[in-house]
């Protein structure tokens, strides 16, 4: 499925193979007057916008303001620019089936910020079936074929060697925003990691405090990464318990280790649900913390309506996503996407920013042997928001 944008947003379907691929062009010099569009291309593009649910998107004419209508083009259109290398080209590679939701949040952060650009862009975006090597060759068969150079590949930590062995992955430059290169044993000089560091922000946490410290996390690969880091730290832990998905009672689990967490400095490694759980319960079963620690796995506004002020007036939460510019964001907004609070869709932007931005000051510019450094901040909350210390 391949999908176009103009000048502010059109949406054309075409059904493709295996694999989705998506086309987000923008020209600012291709317009029409609505009077010389044919009714029967018109109705080609209606029938084009229709989704795979049978569902009709709407009328594609947005006018600008001299009542001139921008029209859609395709990769086969002849687009006259001053000069082509101005055009900004960027390739977005996922599965997902693999990432959900994220992949919305991604393409749509990704528009937002080469919206605001001064230079005309092109984002393709490329769904793959699966993070299989197969999906792989064929996904950079196909950017090969369109000419591409420059990839942000969303996929997770367990199909990262799928990627560097796959067919022409020597032949890109290839930024991944959820891989941190200290996570990974094989580094390629031709790829950038926008992953967070989240030993990095643990061990932030370890140094700002004193005492005993106890530990509850979960068993998602995250949740295992963030439990041997805290072995690792140098901290002292006195008491680790895992959360099992068949744990319904937290508050019991709190209740029989009460000794253990009274007076420690309790870290939680643990998903939103479950750390909002734990804090919910805490005063409730006679349990006082020096103070409660969790890194970016919780630094959500979602944790703030859970959880009411009291049972998180000693949380403390590092966070790597910075301010960017506001109209940057308010249009990432306006598409549906995500930077504030969400990992994916900031490092996506980072990312974006990173190929496009040639020029201007970079969101995030320090970038040491192919990695990116993101800074970190500790994070109390106050009422409905985070306040950084």
């Amino acid at each position: 499925m391949r999908l176009i944008f103009g000048t502010l947003i059109f949406m054309l379907f075409f059904t493709g193979c295996q694999q989705k691929l998506y086309n987000l062009e923008f020209d600012k010099t291709k317009k029409i007057k609505k009077d010389k569009i044919k009714k029967d291309e018109t109705k080609k593009i209606k029938k084009e916008q229709s989704n795979e649910d049978g569902v009709q998107d709407g009328p594609n004419e947005l006018f600008d303001e001299s009542g001139e209508t921008k029209v859609p083009f395709s990769k086969n259109d002849t687009i006259q620019y001053k000069d082509i290398d101005e055009v900004r080209s960027v390739l977005l590679l996922y599965s997902s089936n693999t990432i959900g939701k994220y992949a919305k949040i991604a393409s749509s952060s990704a528009l937002g910020y080469a919206l605001s650009s001064k230079t005309p862009f092109l984002i393709d975006t490329i769904d793959m079936s699966t993070e299989s090597l197969p999906s792989i060759n064929k996904a950079l068969t196909k950017a090969k074929q369109y000419g591409h150079k420059d990839i942000i590949a969303i996929i997770t930590n367990k199909s990262y060697q799928n990627l560097i062995n796959a067919d022409f992955a020597d032949d890109f430059n290839i930024f991944l925003p959820i891989i941190n290169k200290n996570n990974i044993s094989e580094i390629r000089d031709n790829f950038t990691y926008g992953g967070l560091d989240y030993k990095k922000q643990l061990q932030l946490l370890t140094d700002k405090i004193n005492g005993e410290s106890s530990e509850f996390y979960d068993r998602s690969s995250l949740g295992f990464l963030l439990h041997k880091s805290l072995i690792n730290s140098g901290g002292n832990l006195k008491f680790s318990r895992i959360i099992e998905q068949k744990d319904n009672s937290v508050r019991n689990i709190i209740a029989k280790n009460r000794h253990n967490l009274n007076s420690s400095n309790l870290f939680l490694n643990t998903n939103l649900i479950r750390t909002s759980m734990i804090l919910s319960t805490l005063k409730g079963t006679r349990v006082k913390t020096k103070r409660s620690l969790s890194t970016q796995i919780n630094y959500s506004p979602l944790l703030l309506t859970l959880v009411r002020p009291s049972d998180r007036s000693n949380l403390f939460i590092t966070n790597s996503i910075k301010d960017i510019d506001p109209k940057i964001t308010e249009n990432i907004l306006l598409l549906g996407g995500k930077v504030r609070f969400n990992w994916i869709g900031f490092a996506t932007v980072v990312g974006v920013d990173h190929f496009m931005n040639q020029d201007g000051e970079k969101i995030e510019p320090n970038i040491v042997e192919n990695q990116v450094l993101y800074g970190i901040d500790i994070y109390k909350t106050k009422d409905g928001a985070f306040v950084r210390r």
